[in-house]
């Protein structure tokens, strides 16, 4: 019940794909938004559940990706990358790195997660559910 129906309308978008695959002993989510990008959930079995021990994001425009997000819980750490490039025309790819320390709450379990639409990571307020 946490997912997305197949038949969601994506509006003047197409909906996103989910992929659910097992890599490495980790439950990966990821939610492939075509030209816009994407975003991974990374989930590891421990202690009889399924805990949230990653998330990645990606927005794009078309094949400029824009902003990038790489959250590890396992580190504390977390990264966003932004194309300082992103609206000149033809101009390389070019990254400014944000790192933060991540304050951690009780971890979340899968089963805890009512919908991963309303799911999402703000730096400053961490994991949202």
């Amino acid at each position: 019940d946490c997912f997305s129906s197949e038949n969601e309308d994506g509006g003047a978008y197409f909906a996103p794909d989910l992929s659910i695959d097992i890599v490495q002993g980790r439950l990966l989510l990821h939610y492939a938004h075509g030209r816009y990008g994407y975003w991974r959930y990374a989930f590891q079995y421990r202690d009889a559940d399924f805990v949230l021990i990653g998330f990645d994001a990606s927005s794009n425009r078309g094949p400029t990706v824009l902003e990038t997000l790489s959250v590890n819980l396992l580190t504390r750490k977390s990264v966003k990358r932004v194309n300082i490039n992103q609206d000149k025309e033809d101009a390389e790819e070019k990254y400014q790195e944000k790192w933060r320390r991540l304050n951690l709450r009780p971890p979340i379990r899968l089963k805890d997660v009512k919908d991963f639409d309303g799911f999402d990571y703000e730096p400053e307020a961490g994991l949202r559910r």
